[in-house]
């Protein structure tokens, strides 16, 4: 039993090559239709609410939308998403299509042979980001090794399979991009294990300007600086991990 969370924004040109492949990988007979798409639309200005209620009405017992009137950043998008799933296991993933869902398929196989196990992050071995981007995704994660003790190829992989009872625990507090950096950074405050898999991505179709690679570069840098702190008021017994608000959420 499988849920597929994922925020969108702005993703008419992409977005429905992505869902049709989504729905016919999750649509093989080995699910059994014991699965659901999420999708938290963030305040798009293009046509991507379309295509999405196109995808619910064709799939009405399997897809699920959540829409923000106004963009709020993908970490709050996709908390949304996660809130609405009901699944054993949730993938989560991008709704741009970089990353295949037919990678989940190495999740199972670690499934089956490790039941114990709570969740999988998959670690890219395409790499086609910006090589300034790259610099800045492995220092950040190296850092956070360091202070987790972990050693995690990909700290900010946003390729992932958690359970849902322990995903659906976790409230993100990054608004931007770095909700991958932050979802693997909570799981290894709680303890739970995530195991690396390689992953197959697809090239990235969008430009990055380089005033938008600097406030991302200075965005990350004060979120690892967050991290460490929340890392060490825990470690200190000052800051409750256990905590955190629950919303409610409304479908469309």
């Amino acid at each position: 039993m499988i849920s597929v969370a994922a925020p969108a924004y702005n993703e008419e040109a992409s977005i429905e090559n992505t869902l049709l492949s989504w729905v016919e990988y999750l649509g093989h007979e080995r699910f059994e239709q014991k699965w659901e798409i999420v999708i938290c639309n963030d305040g798009s200005t293009d046509d991507t609410l379309k295509i999405l209620k196109k995808f619910k009405s064709l799939y009405p017992n399997n897809f699920k939308i959540i829409n923000f009137k106004k963009n709020v950043g993908a970490a709050a998008a996709l908390t949304a998403a996660i809130k609405g799933t009901t699944n054993e296991w949730v993938l989560l993933n991008d709704s741009d299509g970089q990353f295949p869902i037919e990678n989940a398929s190495l999740f199972f196989k670690k499934l089956n042979n490790h039941p114990s196990v709570i969740g999988f992050k998959g670690a890219r071995v395409v790499k086609k980001d910006n090589l300034f981007m790259r610099i800045g995704s492995l220092l950040s994660g190296q850092i956070l090794n360091l202070f987790y003790e972990k050693s995690y190829r990909d700290f900010n992989s946003a390729f992932m399979m958690i359970k849902g009872d322990f995903i659906r625990a976790i409230d993100l507090e990054a608004k931007g991009l770095n909700y991958s950096t932050e979802i693997t950074a909570k799981l290894a405050e709680k303890k739970l294990f995530l195991e690396e898999i390689n992953i197959n991505q697809k090239e990235r179709q969008e430009s990055v300007s380089s005033k938008k690679l600097i406030r991302s570069a200075l965005d990350r840098l004060a979120f690892v600086m967050y991290l460490i702190l929340r890392k060490t008021l825990i470690s200190f017994k000052i800051l409750n991990v256990d905590t955190g608000p629950n919303g409610e959420i409304k479908y469309e």
